[in-house]
């Protein structure tokens, strides 16, 4: 158990950035190489964020893929869960020779999509490596995946291409690769031999947010489940009923000693466990251990109930799921240690490991008068552009369970100038839906628990002129309601000034939260630039984060002739 103390001072979880490139001319790939000579010498963790579009490959989406090290060899698998239009689905794909990451549009005006996609422990020799990835075509295409590749390497170089025939990269494409700072971690915790559990105790009480890093594999042995569950308890509480998850996951049984295969299968439990994800078992293939990914925003405000945001995905060789979950934990107390454990097996085994990391004071935070507010207005800084915004929130509406998020840009509210695309999950049913409207998340209604709250993350980039403003969302109602993932943009390239959120039934947000403001940084945190807000009566907690990227290492991305392409063709839009 190692503790960082000071990284309680720190500024917002940050990124280093490593490499980009933006596109000019048409490009059919681009190559970030030599990795290892420029992360830190302490890295762990990759973050590759891409707005970008397709030339090329037709009027249809397009999907992003990634080959790791040059290798071109049928040495991949990959999950994906996606939603276009009404259809929401899931396909596994196995023996590929990429990894595939994300959707983005069709070239046509300034319009751009994609995502992000996190890499955990890319650097390990003793380990597959696994990648986590959200992202949207904006309203045509949205998706969570997870790809695996089979080689214990550390990563060095990534070939990001597109999958159609033909394809290359819109001008005015970015594409970023990121290493996660390890100066931001609070403490880690990594097992040389087989334990019972990854243990986190006394964790700091002056941060805000925590975001969880994890890899393990349980020690059950069954070869008809390859996998477990990973748990957790919170301030030692261990009683399953304090807790409930909704998840949306695409998984499958793909493999039993009578059958090679089964189909390919939806699940939208709601669950009274501590679940946060799931890790390969002591049956599933030597070297590989399942990431998860686990974000708990403001977990020291003790007038909610302690929400967070789980991502997982990993290859089994049985259910080879990817999910998305939001859960809670039902008690008014700041979340002060937490213990990870397998729900069946006795043991992580020795090389399951995982790092929390923090954040310190903001650079303002309200506190929120009693009365509600109709609307929150952010004033977005000159030069930024992206934002990533966490929103805990409820509404006051009292027709419904629930009510729907929705954005408008430099005042814009008419719903008809946007688009959106969205999947998402509640109780034992899914649904997708497409629509010409500006809907970006779910908010718990006033018929629900007053301690409940959203667990949201916006994702917004394009804030800049000469590109629409693209979103990629994910959160929901942790654990009584629906999980959600959308993509969308706002029909215009102008420079987006200010943003303003607010329920879609016009009730106004519930009172009893706050905002709370962190900065933008540059180069590792070194400087940072403020984001006013005005009208700040609001009841709700937000976590602003805004990324003034710079165009560092640029040089490191390089163009080279296409690559051979798949071995197997990725789902495409009906």
């Amino acid at each position: 158990m190692v503790v960082n103390p000071t990284a309680a001072e720190a500024m917002p979880v940050a990124t280093v950035l490593i490499a980009e490139e933006t596109i000019s001319s048409a490009q059919a790939e681009v190559v970030f190489d030599d990795i290892e000579d420029d992360v830190p010498d302490d890295a762990r963790h990759l973050i590759l964020e891409i707005s970008a579009a397709a030339v090329g490959g037709g009027n249809e989406p397009v999907q992003v893929e990634a080959v790791f090290n040059s290798d071109e060899d049928a040495n991949y698998l990959e999950r994906e869960l996606f939603g276009i239009g009404e259809t929401l689905d899931t396909e596994v794909r196995f023996d590929q020779n990429s990894a595939g990451l994300m959707p983005v549009p069709a070239a046509g005006g300034d319009r751009f999509g994609g995502g992000r996609s996190t890499i955990p422990w890319a650097f390990v020799t003793d380990q597959s490596k696994h990648v986590l990835s959200q992202g949207a075509a904006n309203e045509d295409h949205i998706s969570a995946t997870m790809a695996h590749w089979e080689p214990h390497e550390a990563i060095n170089s990534i070939t990001l291409r597109l999958d159609a025939e033909g394809s290359a990269f819109a001008p005015g494409s970015r594409l970023q690769l990121f290493a996660v700072d390890e100066s931001y971690a609070v403490a880690e915790d990594a097992l040389e031999e087989d334990a019972p559990s990854l243990e986190f105790p006394d964790l700091p009480q002056d941060l805000h947010d925590l975001v969880v890093i994890g890899q393990t594999r349980s020690s059950e042995h069954n070869v008809n489940r390859r996998g477990d569950r990973v748990w957790s308890a919170i301030n030692s509480d261990s009683e399953g009923s304090n807790y409930r998850v909704q998840r949306i996951t695409g998984e499958a049984l793909t493999y039993r000693p009578d059958r090679e295969h089964e189909e390919d299968r939806l699940v939208f439990d709601q669950l009274g466990e501590p679940r946060v994800g799931w890790n390969t078992a002591a049956a599933a293939p030597e070297g590989i251990f399942g990431p998860w990914m686990v974000h708990y925003a403001d977990y020291t405000n003790t007038s909610v109930w302690n929400t967070y945001r789980s991502q997982h995905g990993t290859r089994d060789e049985h259910f080879n799921p990817v999910g998305q979950e939001v859960g809670r934990w039902t008690q008014l107390s700041s979340l002060q240690d937490i213990e990870y454990f397998p729900q069946r097996g006795s043991n992580f085994v020795a090389g399951s490991r995982a790092v929390i990391y923090g954040a310190a004071d903001p650079i303002s935070r309200h506190e929120i008068p009693a009365g509600g507010a109709n609307a929150v207005h952010l004033q977005i800084p000159s030069g930024a552009e992206s934002l990533q915004v966490h929103i805990s929130a409820r509404s006051e509406n009292e027709d419904e369970n629930d009510d729907r998020l929705i954005i408008e840009a430099n005042g814009d509210d008419n719903p008809w100038n946007y688009r959106r695309q969205r999947m998402s999950a509640y109780d034992g049913a899914g649904e997708a839906a497409r629509g010409a409207d500006n809907q970006v998340g779910i908010l718990p209604a006033a018929s629900m628990p007053t301690e409940l709250v959203s667990a949201t993350e916006l994702r917004l980039d394009g804030l800049d002129s000469g590109r629409e403003l693209a979103v990629v969302s994910y959160g929901g109602i942790p654990g009584d309601g629906r999980v959600a993932l959308y993509g969308g943009r706002w029909l215009a390239s102008e420079e987006v000034r200010w943003l303003t959120l607010r329920t879609e039934s016009g009730a106004d947000l519930a009172e009893g939260g706050v905002v709370t403001v962190s900065a933008g940084y540059l180069d590792q945190g070194a400087a940072s630039l403020g984001i006013p807000v005005v009208e700040l009566s609001i009841v709700l907690a937000v976590i602003v984060v805004g990324v003034l990227v710079l165009k560092r290492f640029a040089g490191r991305a390089k163009w080279k002739s296409p690559l051979p392409r798949r071995s197997h063709p990725r789902h495409r839009a009906p």
